[in-house]
């Protein structure tokens, strides 16, 4: 990741530091990214599974703040062990709506 990144133990808040939207390499034809965090809470035994959600964040080539928070709507439930993921996807804006890119490399997702 180009970012430094924490997440709190407790709440399971992301928050990105040191964030600069320059660095990021839009896609061609891109002018926003869209950043989608959730916990996937999973019992690797029974394969259950919850997955809790942030409200997805999207952020045009303007964008000026540095630190940048995601946090689940809800909590785990505690079913097994968390995983954080970020996914990224690009849009482009035309007459002031948004339309998901999918190109090669459009979409991205890490582990954290």
């Amino acid at each position: 990741m180009l970012f430094k990144y924490a997440v709190d133990s407790v709440s399971y808040a992301l928050t990105i530091s040191d964030f600069d939207i320059n660095q990021v390499r839009f896609i061609n034809g891109a002018t926003h990214i869209e950043l989608t965090y959730g916990v996937l809470d999973f019992d690797f035994n029974s394969l259950d599974y919850e997955l809790q959600l942030a409200t997805p964040l999207f952020l045009d080539q303007d964008y000026v703040d540095t630190v940048v928070r995601l946090a689940p709507d809800t909590l785990p439930g505690g079913i097994g062990t968390k995983l954080c993921v970020l996914g990224v996807r690009f849009y482009q804006e035309v007459d002031g709506e948004l339309y998901l890119l999918n190109a090669k490399d459009g979409v991205g997702l890490m582990v954290l």
